[in-house]
């Protein structure tokens, strides 16, 4: 690598440490970007996890950040095994720290998955005031969070799109960069600041040794268990796709934000 990479800010994403590490060094054409970084030419920046970086980058990232540590807390890692066993969350760590980019080529995704990158606009104020820029931050980006977990405001999508398999189309738009809508608007549902502040809870107090909860248990509901989760939420001002509570239930797919809705559900009425 040209230079060594800067600091990782709290709960930024890699995508958006690799944008602010490429313009320090001046490193902008998309084969500049994939011979600093990657092993082929044609790799480009992933937004779920780290992509398919070269030894050399792996070794200045150990630098300043293991890569199990790296992958944990500033990558999709805990999104996609928050809700699943034991074993398949190591085997998915152990998976991402021997190939990541083809494990990443391997999940699979809904076709309604967002496919734009979120902000809070609050968000961008406080670090800009704390750390004299703005940046991505990981847990806007958790696919369906409709709103900042600390703010409670609304998240607003950018323009930055990304294509199969987390791949960004523009290859460098830090947020610092962007033409962002500062309008704030704070959520007045409480129930969808409970889900919320249910769903982050778990996020944060995971790790590797205790990870995920044995929801079979919830496959053992009866059928009615859809009608009932959407009837609950539809009481409250929050519509849920039943096709999507399906696939959390029956289907063995895991949405990190449905599932924890579906759990605070059986929390509090079973």
């Amino acid at each position: 690598m040209t230079n060594r990479l800067p600091s990782i800010y709290d709960d930024e994403t890699v995508y958006s440490w690799f944008c602010r590490y490429l313009i320090s060094s001046g490193i902008w054409r998309e084969h500049e970007i994939a011979k600093e970084l990657f092993v082929n030419s044609t790799n480009v920046i992933s937004k779920l996890f780290i992509g398919n970086i070269n030894k050399d980058t792996e070794n200045n990232i150990e630098k300043v950040i293991s890569i199990e540590n790296l992958l944990k807390h500033h990558t999709m890692f805990y999104v996609y095994t928050g809700y699943c066993s034991n074993d398949y969350a190591n085997e998915f760590l152990y998976n991402l720290k021997t190939d990541c980019y083809k494990t990443e080529l391997n999940i699979r995704r809904p076709r309604s998955e967002n496919r734009q990158l979120k902000y809070c606009p609050m968000c961008i104020i406080e670090d800009r005031k704390k750390y004299g820029e703005a940046y991505w931050h990981n847990i806007h980006q958790i696919r369906m969070l409709p709103i900042c977990p600390i703010h409670k405001c609304k998240l607003h999508n950018s323009e930055i799109r990304y294509i199969g398999y987390g791949r960004v189309r523009e290859k460098l738009s830090p947020l610092e960069m962007m033409n962002l809508n500062s309008d704030v608007e704070y959520n007045t549902n409480e129930m969808l600041d409970k889900i919320v502040e249910y769903a982050i809870d778990r996020y944060y107090k995971q790790d590797i040794k205790d990870i995920g909860i044995d929801y079979l248990s919830i496959r053992k509901e009866n059928w009615g268990l859809r009608s009932n989760i959407i009837s609950f939420y539809k009481k409250h001002g929050i519509n849920f796709c039943g096709r999507e509570i399906d696939s959390m239930v029956y289907d063995n797919r895991k949405n990190f934000y449905t599932m924890s809705a579906i759990y605070y559900y059986l929390k509090i009425c079973h």
